[in-house]
This record gives C-alpha cells, structure tokens and sequence, in this order.
C-alpha cells in the first residue's frame, strides 16, 4: 500500500508529545506552525515556527491507518536556523559533537506507571496486585500484553512486563539503545501506554506520586559509555568513577529536569524505594546511583535512580550526560562507596560519610540549577532562562493553590497536582 500521509511527532519543552498530520512527500519541505501554542515555544507577537520530518526515525503506530507513516521532528525559526529550545535537536547535537571523539552512549530506561480508573471525578486503582504478582492479583495482564505487542510492532525489544510494588503500579522493561533512540522510544512508550489503557477503560498515568503514603513512580535511568566498541565503564574504572562523581556533583541542579515538577518531591522522600540522598554504591537500590551485577563484563552500567517519568527525556539525557562526561573531563572523585541502606543512617551519619541531600522541592530545585553553570551551559542560555521561568510559574500557581502552606503539604499530594499532572504525565 502507497504511503499517504506522514505523522510529524515534536516534544514540547516539558517533554510532552505534540503532532501534525501531513500528506506525504518523499522529499519533505519546511511545514509552518503555531509556536506560540507550544509551552515554551514562542510568543504570540512573533510566532511562526518551521517543522521537518527526521527521516531517520520512520515507525508505523499499529493503530493508524496502513498508509500513513510516522517521524520524528526538528523544528526551525523562521530564518531557518534550529529553534534553540528544540530538546531534540539539542542532544542529537551533542551525540555528534562526542561521536567525533569516539564515544557512545547508551540508555534505558524503567518506566514505571499507574492504570487507574476515574469514578465521580475520583481516580481509583484497578488492582491490588503486588511486587511480580499473578492474575486474578495482577487485573492487567490483557492490557500489557496488548501494550508489549504494540511496542514490539512499533520496534522495541521487550525484556520483562511485571506488577510493581504498589497497587494497580506497572512496568514493561525494554532493552537498551542509544541515547536519541531511547529518548524517542521513551515518548512512544507513554503514548502506547495511554492508547491501550484507554482501549481498557483504563487510565495511565505517569505522574511520579499519585497517592499519598503509596510508592510513587521512578524512571531509572541506566548508562553506559563505550569508544571503539569497548565498554569504558567494564575497562577503565576510573573514568566510571569520575563519570559517576559528575552526575552526583551536579545531581541537585539536574532535579530540575529529572524531577521537573512540584508532584516530582514527593515521590523523593523516605520510605518508598525513592532516592534522596546523594550517594552511591554498588547493588545498593538505596543510594542515589548504584552499579548493577553485571551479567558479563562487557554489560556493565551504571543506574541513575533519581529521575521520574514526568520528565523530558531528550533533555534528561543531555544534562546526564553533560554531568557525567564534566565528571570524566574534570577527574571529578566520587567519593565513598556505600554498602549500607542509606535511609538507616543518622543525619550525623549521613554528615560523616559525606552524604548531603537532594532538593525538597520545585523551588530548591530551581535555585540549584541556577547556580549551576555547567548544567545550564549544556542546555544554552535561552532554553535554561525559558525553563527557569516556567518552572518559578508553575511553582507559584502551586504555593496559590496551597496558600503558601507548601511545607504542611510537603509529603500530601493535591487535587491541584492531580488535575495538573495525573493526566498529562
């Protein structure tokens, strides 16, 4: 069947999926656009934007039609130049820039989400399964298989599907690629989600803590570096080291956009598998990053427990591996390696092994990343000033919403996080 029209996916700069329905050309020319309706595109006095299909990233979403073809995008101003706040365009950028000294990185990502149901405006859970738990325990194994088939056609490779940890929580883990290509898959992944379980009467959500006193959500985030075809984090221990010390040096700036909303600090407590404190050990599912048992040498990676699904994965990768890669250049330490649980320890505890904390909240995170030139430097001056704005924005409709009482709300989630967030995520 002849290809008919083409589906232009973008993301906006919270990450969140947009998309164009064009006819399709085999040679596709510049397709104009709105930019002042994007978060974080443009303003309404000079608006018009420019959209091209990557054609390197052709998929055909199992639910559409037969002849229609799906890409994703760069965007463009009006002079033709790249948009600056593309997050896209901007990591495709630095892979080439550290492709030309020869490396490599890949990425996975466990992204874990709720499928809910809503009853007379109240989100309700649809399960109350268990860590690995079986039917009739598990109420969504139609759901996931249905979901696992429609990944599979879309181009990924499964490795597991499993009940998580709270009630009605879910995961389906798929296998690892590079960082532009897991970044897109992320995207794909949430829109699949939430295509299959509206196909149930179900609904997804990716928002990092939807119920108080329950597990929130995480997006851990595994890495590994490689040049030459070879495995520097299995060859070379040092540069893992120094690649990890970069990420925990910078850890409280990068919450910002691992962690990118005000829902995202509540998942960030105590008590609940989250990571608050920064640290790092080896199997240790207590600290901030830990380095997975590796099956083979060749295999081994470093897994970054901080990040939550809310976030924009295109520029989660960039800042991570901006962090990482200041570590390596910088000969950054990263200081002791902890094999005890990390949450058992005392504050004087915490102080001596030199373990400080991540940020409570939006607007600590917002002030870290400030501070942090190196972070904001890898993102450019006009996406990090246009990201801090939106992020104070969204932090004082919060502190509205709760008539500035933010810290007896620190560990409770509103229905202003729930109208924002459950949804959307």
């Amino acid at each position: 069947m002849l290809t008919k029209y083409a589906r232009i996916f973008f993301v906006d700069i919270n990450g969140m999926p947009r998309n164009l329905i064009v006819p399709y050309k085999n040679n596709p020319e510049l397709i104009g656009f709105d930019g002042s309706s994007v978060t974080g595109f443009k303003n309404v006095e000079k608006s018009d934007m420019f959209i091209l299909p990557d054609l390197n990233s052709s998929f055909h979403l199992p639910w559409d039609k037969k002849n229609v073809i799906s890409f994703f995008a760069s965007l463009y101003n009006t002079d033709s130049k790249t948009f600056e706040c593309d997050t896209r365009s901007l990591l495709k950028e630095k892979l080439k820039e550290f492709d030309e000294q020869g490396y490599r990185f890949n990425f996975a990502s466990e992204l874990e989400f709720f499928l809910l149901k809503e009853n007379n405006g109240k989100y309700e859970i649809v399960d109350k399964g268990l860590y690995c738990d079986v039917p009739p325990f598990d109420g969504a194994e139609k759901f996931k298989y249905d979901f696992m088939n429609d990944l599979q056609h879309i181009g990924f490779e499964i490795e597991k599907a499993h009940h998580e940890v709270a009630n009605s929580q879910h995961e389906v883990a798929f296998k690892y690629d590079d960082a532009l290509k897991t970044a897109d898959k992320i995207i794909l992944y949430k829109i699949t989600a939430k295509y299959n379980a509206n196909k149930h009467g179900f609904i997804a959500s990716f928002m990092p803590k939807v119920f108080d006193a329950v597990n929130g959500s995480g997006a851990h985030v595994h890495v590994s570096v490689k040049k030459n075809n070879r495995n520097l984090f299995a060859e070379d221990k040092e540069f893992m080291e120094n690649f990890i010390g970069g990420i925990m040096k910078h850890s409280k700036a990068l919450s910002l956009i691992v962690n990118p909303t005000v829902n995202s600090y509540k998942r960030l407590v105590p008590g609940y598998e989250a990571p608050c404190y920064i640290s790092w050990g080896r199997e240790n599912r207590s600290c901030l990053i830990r380095v997975p048992a590796a099956k083979n040498p060749c295999s081994l990676r470093i897994e970054y427990r901080q990040p939550d699904p809310s976030f924009n994965p295109y520029l989660a990768f960039l800042a991570i591996i901006s962090a990482g890669m200041d570590g390596v250049e910088n000969k950054i330490k990263v200081g002791k390696e902890m094999n005890q649980n990390v949450y058992k320890l005392s504050e004087n505890e915490r102080r001596k092994n030199g373990i400080s904390t991540l940020p409570a909240n939006l607007e600590e995170a917002i002030n870290e990343f400030e501070a942090d030139d190196i972070i904001k430097k890898s993102l450019g001056n006009a996406l990090s000033n246009k990201l801090i704005k939106i992020k104070r924005d969204e932090w004082n409709d919060y502190l509205n919403s709760v008539n500035g009482r933010e810290e007896d709300f620190r560990k409770k989630v509103t229905d202003w996080e729930r109208e924002r967030y459950l949804i959307r995520c």
